[in-house]
């Protein structure tokens, strides 16, 4: 089925926290519990999941953590087994406690935060789902505050999404109307061809649009779009180590074009390519041109071992310093009638 997806949660106090069905690539996990300053006291899975790959006995083992898996499901790895009414600590003042929710497998079980024995939050894995049933692509999320004490100032809490969903362009068109489209590519590309709606908020600028974002979110979720669906991936990940939660559309706009959807495009707008064709291009003619020159010059064959190592570069960073370089030539430029990027931040907010 396509757009599944998984909602995995990074929950605590000041000092730990407990991670709910966390993904297969823990290291996200582990780096947003980092930047927090908590370390993971448990891991709790809300059933055994066949439509993805846990990575929780992986992050159980790496970081010490108790590893919380329903009693009833039948596995072969060592776990802490979980019943209805079961309670483990933690932080100061904050326990997990399980409630046995059967139905969408047998053995499901849901997690209530508590503190000071007041529930505040729950994870309800794949029993309970806002909009539908039994799909695992969108969950609570409850932010927290800790009460005033002491003299000191109050400690915001949250339960972090830490793993964005994407949606199907069939998925996407059907919700369209709920969701406020953010995309993330360059103000050219944007005017190219964009979704019905859609903000353009490049991700180069993304952490400037944060409060507008969060704002946004606040009144509709967000759906994020690029050309191919890499860089709203990435975006997704920003604003979730934010705290804003948002999904990805696959394939971006290619897909979305290529299954018959319509886009908005502005009168007058350039027909430039998407830039990672731009990036594919110019950077297979350095290397073509520094090929050739290198048999009247052969210090010219370095032009194309520099363009090469620049991509192993762009690959381990996942930056791209010729997109950056491309995008300021004046084909790039987006058109005078464009809105500027204040005026999508004002649009964002109204």
């Amino acid at each position: 089925m396509e757009g599944l997806g998984n909602r995995s949660y990074l929950a605590g106090g000041a000092r730990a926290a407990v991670v709910v069905d966390p993904p297969r690539d823990v290291d996200h996990v582990i780096a947003a519990a980092a930047r927090r300053g908590v370390r993971i006291e448990a891991v709790a899975e809300t059933h055994v999941h066949n439509d993805y790959v846990t990575g929780g006995l992986e992050l159980a083992r790496l970081t010490g953590a108790r590893y919380l898996v329903p009693a009833g499901a039948s596995v072969a790895y060592e776990r802490v087994p979980v019943v209805d009414g079961d309670v483990e600590d933690v932080d100061e003042g904050l326990t997990l406690r399980a409630v046995a929710t059967p139905g969408h497998t047998p053995h499901h079980t849901s997690y209530v935060l508590e503190e000071d024995g007041h529930a505040v939050a729950a994870f309800t894995g794949g029993s309970l789902l806002i909009g539908s049933v039994g799909r695992p692509d969108t969950l609570l999320h409850i932010p927290l505050r800790e009460s005033y004490r002491g003299g000191e100032p109050p400690i915001e809490r949250h339960c972090f999404v830490t793993t964005p969903s994407a949606l199907s362009p069939d998925q996407a068109a059907d919700r369209l109307g709920e969701f406020t489209v953010i995309d993330v590519r360059s103000p050219v590309e944007y005017a190219t061809g964009h979704l019905p709606g859609g903000h353009n908020v490049p991700l180069d600028r993304l952490d400037e649009a944060v409060e507008a974002l969060k704002t946004a979110a606040a009144h509709a979720p967000l759906l994020v779009v690029c050309a191919s669906g890499a860089r709203s991936a990435k975006g997704c990940a920003q604003l979730a180590g934010r705290g804003i939660e948002a999904a990805a559309l696959e394939g971006g706009t290619n897909s979305w074009a290529a299954a018959g959807y319509d886009v908005d495009r502005p009168a007058g707008s350039p027909a430039t390519w998407p830039m990672d064709r731009q990036v594919r291009l110019a950077a297979g003619s350095l290397v073509v041109v520094g090929f050739l020159a290198g048999f009247a010059w052969q210090p010219a064959h370095w032009l194309s071992a520099a363009v090469g190592a620049g991509l192993v570069f762009s690959g381990v960073t996942n930056t791209c310093g010729m997109a950056a370089v491309l995008s300021k030539l004046p084909h790039n430029r987006p058109p005078k009638n464009a809105l500027s990027f204040q005026e999508t931040l004002l649009r964002l907010t109204a």
